[in-house]
């Protein structure tokens, strides 16, 4: 095996090993029993903040557009 095939290889082989690492890390965010609206919005909030917390967060969202915003906010440094 010569070292460019080698190095393809390793390059394709991580990409999916990253994927695979954000995939696993957002799914576990989402099986915890948290709510981070209620973690956002602090002691005693209103139905209506923590609606607002939730739509500003993309939290009322199906799943694979979270995904996305989560992806992207990650690439954009803000976790």
């Amino acid at each position: 095996m010569n070292l460019a095939a080698y190095v393809v290889r390793g390059a394709a082989l991580s990409f999916f090993v990253i994927i695979g690492v954000f995939i696993i890390t957002f799914y576990l965010s989402h099986i915890l029993p948290n709510n981070p609206a209620l973690l956002f919005a602090g002691t005693n909030p209103s139905p209506d903040e923590i609606a607002r917390i939730k739509e500003q967060l993309g939290l009322n969202k199906p799943l694979y557009d979270q995904f996305l915003i989560y992806l992207g906010e990650f690439f954009h440094g803000n976790l």
